[in-house]
């Protein structure tokens, strides 16, 4: 995904929050969606202060993996939204954006919620015909879940998040990006104490293969690896 469309979606998304109205009338109940349970993650202090290279690339991974968050608070329609339907926990509502008509379908199963984004109409530039922009979902009671986003006017995914907290605090987080011919991929593991380890994957002969691993404790010192395209650790190091 190009930064300009990163920031189209981040305009979407400040609509969104801009407009919404909790004194509509017109609203349905349950009008807002269950928030995800995408946490933010949190790193020691001397990790963020330090001047190494490594643990400064790793505190801009960080702060990407938490820029995201936003999408889990931001969807609700806002006031005027037009409401197709409501069926107990399920509701659909539409409304316009830019010569856009934009859907939003919300419901909730036995075990998951989760909401689709449907844009119909033209931007200026491209032309939508029902168009799945973005979905989620989540299983009720438990923290595990999943975000994607798809590419401009297609089906193929542009990125994707998978998430979980286990029963011992221990935060999972998977952040996929199909934006190429070279899929990447940055997983994230963050403990209650704020020590974890990350690495960050590029696509070779198919397959993902790490490109470079930092590990940090609760204090903020930290153990960097980087990797040839074999998985072999071509150089290591401290901080």
């Amino acid at each position: 995904m190009t930064p300009k469309k990163y920031l189209i979606i981040f305009i979407f998304l400040a609509f969104l929050i801009g407009c919404s109205d909790d004194s509509n009338p017109t609203e349905p109940e349950n009008k807002t969606a269950r928030e995800l349970n995408i946490k933010e993650i949190t790193v020691p202090a001397a990790m963020k202060q330090s001047n190494d290279v490594h643990a400064q690339v790793a505190n801009a991974y960080i702060n990407l993996a938490n820029a995201f968050r936003g999408y889990s608070v931001f969807y609700t329609p806002p006031a005027g939204a037009k409401n197709l339907s409501k069926t107990n926990e399920d509701w659909a509502r539409t409304w316009e954006l830019d010569g856009l008509s934009v859907t939003m379908n919300y419901y909730e199963t036995g075990t998951n919620f989760g909401w689709n984004i449907i844009l119909n109409g033209t931007d200026g530039e491209t032309t939508y015909n029902n168009w799945l922009f973005m979905e989620a979902q989540e299983t009720i009671g438990a923290s595990n879940g999943h975000l994607k986003i798809y590419k401009d006017g297609s089906s193929e995914l542009e990125t994707e998040w998978n998430y979980s907290t286990n029963s011992t605090g221990i935060y999972s987080f998977d952040l996929f990006m199909y934006s190429d011919e070279n899929p990447e991929k940055l997983s994230i593991t963050s403990l209650p104490d704020d020590s974890g380890d990350l690495t960050f994957y590029k696509t070779f002969n198919g397959s993902f293969v790490p490109e470079s691993k930092v590990v940090w404790t609760a204090a903020g010192a930290g153990e960097w690896w980087e990797y040839d395209l074999d998985g072999n650790v071509k150089d290591n190091g401290t901080f």
